[in-house]
């Protein structure tokens, strides 16, 4: 929510005339960049913890990896969706966008399109790196010797 108030407070009531136009693209460019980065942080730090439970539930056949990815998207989407909500009624209203329904809707369907795609990468990147705080070595491309 402290983003909200900084949105909120760097973009306070635009007014609707076209010396603003840049400061409303300025906005509606900033919430899909920053909802586009958030939950990749987010799935990326939350994949390290789960990592070693994952482990021992497929070691033990507890239940089929897809059944944890279906759950555990859903499960963040959710969690992102309803803060997404907050974020933009009160963004919407604070910047002082047109009062139109069909105008959210669809600014608020994008930013959840950007919000479950930018969940699924960071789950795809926080399982396929092993430990994203450590650099990984480096492939060595010419391993044999030379005559």
């Amino acid at each position: 929510m402290f983003m909200c108030l900084v949105v909120v407070c760097l973009w306070w009531n635009l007014e609707g005339t076209e010396a603003q136009i840049r400061s409303r693209g300025s906005v509606l460019f900033f919430l899909p960049v920053y909802y586009g980065f958030n939950p990749i942080f987010n799935s990326v730090i939350r994949t390290q913890t789960e990592r070693p439970i994952l482990r021992k539930e497929r070691q033990s056949g507890t239940f089929r990896l897809s059944a944890y990815f279906l759950t555990g998207s859903l499960a963040t989407f959710i969690c992102q969706a309803v803060w997404t909500t907050i974020f933009v009624i009160v963004a919407y209203v604070g910047v002082g966008f047109r009062f139109d329904a069909d105008a959210f809707f669809i600014h608020l369907s994008a930013l959840y399109l950007s919000v479950f795609i930018a969940s699924q990468l960071g789950d795809f990147f926080g399982f396929a790196i092993e430990n994203p705080g450590r650099p990984q070595p480096k492939p060595k491309l010419g391993s044999g010797s030379r005559h």
